[in-house]
């Protein structure tokens, strides 16, 4: 929600397309996007507008192979989120990367393999001519407001500051509010306790719980973030004025 109110407020148009099956596939979704935009392009009044894309995890893999899998827009800039990024190489040379608009890497350092492969991408962006924005997303405090902050009021002041005191009596948030343990790997003895403060259309289960997702935000391990987006859209769109 953050993301799309962002862009909105912009005032860009905000296409948002799902993958067909779990994790995001060059093969089978690259024609799929290329023929939503080749649609939304064909409008002469939409063709000469600038395309922004965003992706996180596989979505941010793919998000980084658009130049080469569309040609229905012009690509002003790319936020790979949470994912690497294109490299030097045998098949993919400095003149194929230098095709690059500018780029944001938003990722998060406490995923250490991933941080080396991000790292590795920027400096042969770099090589090759590209703008590249390095954008960390750090481990996020959890304070009493946190959860209704982060999820628009959705999640009430009253079951945040809950929430919050269920993860302390258990120890797992320390002296900093910070979590002292991966939320992915909480036992069923946790995830029971949150239940009983979490709302009550929350089903507490991995990857669809709001209250479980905005966990794996405050751990900044792996997870689709709407930190620093605003800043890094923005950034982007002096890099590519500053091009044009």
């Amino acid at each position: 929600m953050a993301i799309t109110r962002t862009a909105l407020s912009r005032r860009f148009v905000v296409i948002a397309i799902s993958s067909f099956g779990t994790c995001w596939s060059r093969d089978v979704d690259g024609p799929r996007v290329d023929e939503v935009l080749e649609t939304f392009f064909s409008d002469d009044a939409l063709k000469d507008l600038p395309l922004y894309a965003f992706g996180a995890s596989s979505g941010g893999s793919f998000v980084s192979e658009l130049p080469f899998i569309t040609h229905a827009a012009q690509i002003a800039g790319l936020i790979i989120q949470i994912a690497p990024g294109p490299r030097l190489s045998v098949m993919t040379p400095a003149s194929d990367l230098a095709r690059y608009p500018p780029m944001v890497f938003s990722h998060m350092p406490r995923d250490e393999r991933t941080a080396e492969f991000v790292k590795a991408s920027i400096e042969d962006l770099r090589f090759a001519g590209v703008k590249v924005l390095e954008s960390k997303l750090n481990p996020r405090a959890i304070t009493p407001q946190y959860f209704y902050r982060e999820s628009f009021g959705k999640i009430n002041t009253t079951e945040s500051e809950a929430l919050r005191g269920s993860l302390k009596s258990f120890n797992l948030i320390d002296k900093d509010d910070l979590l002292t343990e991966d939320p992915r790997a909480f036992d069923t003895i946790h995830v029971d306790m949150l239940a009983t403060h979490a709302p009550a259309w929350d089903t507490m289960l991995p990857d669809m719980s709001d209250v479980r997702e905005l966990l794996n935000v405050a751990h900044a391990t792996h997870e689709l973030s709407a930190q620093d987006f605003a800043a890094n859209l923005a950034w982007l769109i002096r890099a590519h004025n500053a091009h044009t």
